[in-house]
């Protein structure tokens, strides 16, 4: 590259932009010149700031942003963008922070930032994509990428940080770590990108929202609805059809949901109580399973039982039961368990599912005493089953409950979020727990409908006892 190239390029955004191509139905295109004038808006509220960021200079210009933006509304190929400018841009060596929801959603930045280096072979030379890392081996300047349910920064000096997806995130303290470490330099720019959230008026996503939107050192910029040029109407109906109502305004008009949850409408859990209380276990023509989630420090566990007769296209709600964190902050796991064994003696489990990035250890004493455990990673595909089963069976009324308001309360603050992979069940995480016993449903439901179905239960390969997939 030409040196007076590269002197333009890394001290205008704007020149940036208009030689940077990006994949389009059209083939590669310039980004400058695909913009919507809602991005544009954005670029150029922040491009003076991000020329202090990387410079290390103080000026006047703005260097806080919370950009509200609906579903598909190119949030994080524009932080992309922003990023890699600083990486090609800086003079020195830059540490820049970036966090996401979680390690799905963080590895999306890294992704669309490694797809703009593909398409700008003479980018590429300039930055490295790693596991979590980008990098300019030139400068040392680097983006450290990480997820909301990750160790925190604190220690660290940034000069840029990056907030993707902030109402997605299911505690504070990374966000209370990265905003005071931003504080550290005078020129740090500090980009918070997200969806309209729920909680609205509650929420601790809620309370930054509204100190950043009447802040004059912020840019606050919402979108309303969907204005993307690039999405069409048959995408829209197809999405109103298969979300929640409650989820669909929050995820394509970007409107804010004031209950804790919208996964679930709330018509729809009532009409699941049909039950007058919890199943005996000896039913005849019932088989019986449980979801375990099993909380780590200083979160909750929850067991849940369910029962169907085979081929009856109907899910029962056996049994609920939840563990808190004691004093020391961990759950009684010898509790968690025993209630384990003594459910299984009582109903005889088909299968216990469980995340095996929780409970292995406890799985191979259980497996030991005889109970099927199944593991069931939380992974891409299978979130996204749990979700969709989850959402499916309220809405069909194939499912019969009893009233516990634990499983209730739990149920009502489910939200449903989109990822590359499909669909995922989050819930905020106070001192109620992390959605527990509603999470554990979801772990188990997939396989108990399938049952529901007349899907045979046989021997798996492996030894436990499961559903057929």
């Amino acid at each position: 590259m030409e040196p007076h190239v590269f002197d333009q390029l890394t001290s205008s955004p704007l020149a940036f932009r208009r030689k940077l191509r990006v994949d389009t139905d059209d083939g590669p295109r310039s980004f400058d010149s695909i913009l919507d004038p809602w991005q544009r808006e954005d670029f150029q509220a922040l491009d003076a700031g991000w020329i202090d960021s990387t410079h290390r200079r103080d000026s006047l210009a703005i260097k806080r942003a919370y950009l509200e933006r609906p579903r598909g509304h190119s949030k994080t190929t524009d932080l992309a963008v922003m990023v890699a400018w600083a990486l090609l841009a800086s003079r020195s060596a830059l540490t820049g922070l970036g966090a996401a929801a979680d390690k799905d959603q963080a590895r999306l930045l890294r992704d669309a930032i490694r797809r703009i280096t593909l398409l700008n072979p003479w980018l590429k030379a300039f930055l490295e994509v790693r596991l979590n890392t980008v990098r300019n081996p030139a400068t040392g300047s680097e983006l450290v990428i990480q997820s909301s349910d990750a160790l925190g920064s604190y220690g660290q000096t940034p000069d840029f940080v990056i907030a993707d997806e902030l109402t997605h995130w299911s505690k504070r303290d990374l966000w209370d770590s990265l905003f005071s470490s931003a504080a550290k330099r005078r020129h740090c720019m500090f980009v918070v990108i997200s969806n309209a959230g729920v909680g609205m008026g509650s929420s601790w996503q809620w309370r930054i929202r509204e100190a950043a939107r009447v802040s004059e050192g912020w840019h606050f910029h919402r979108v309303d609805g969907p204005k993307a040029s690039w999405i069409n109407a048959k995408l829209l109906d197809e999405q109103r059809a298969m979300l929640p109502p409650s989820a669909f305004r929050r995820l394509w008009l970007n409107e804010w949901i004031r209950g804790l949850g919208d996964a679930l409408p709330a018509e729809d859990i009532e009409a699941a109580i049909t039950q007058d209380g919890p199943m005996e276990g000896n039913e005849p023509g019932y088989v019986f399973a449980a979801g375990l989630d099993l909380g780590t420090k200083h979160d909750h566990s929850a067991l849940t039982t369910l029962g169907t007769e085979i081929g009856s296209g109907k899910v029962q709600l056996a049994d609920c039961q939840s563990w808190a964190p004691g004093p020391d902050g961990q759950v009684d796991l010898q509790a968690v368990e025993a209630a384990v064994l003594s459910r299984h003696r009582q109903y005889g489990y088909a299968m216990v599912g469980f995340d095996p990035s929780q409970a292995i250890l406890m799985a191979q004493r259980l497996s030991e005493q005889g109970v099927p455990m199944v593991e069931v990673p939380f992974v891409g595909k299978q979130l996204d089953r749990m979700a969709r089963d989850l959402l499916q069976t309220f809405r069909s009324r194939s499912l019969e409950m009893y009233r516990d308001e634990r499983l209730i309360s739990d149920l009502n603050r489910l939200s449903i979020v989109e990822r590359r992979y499909g669909f995922k069940l989050e819930a905020i995480s106070d001192e109620l727990g992390h959605a527990d016993r509603a999470i554990a449903m979801a772990i188990i439901l997939p396989f108990m409908l399938e049952a529901a179905h007349d899907t045979p239960i046989e021997e798996t390969q492996s030894g436990p006892v499961g559903f057929v997939a």
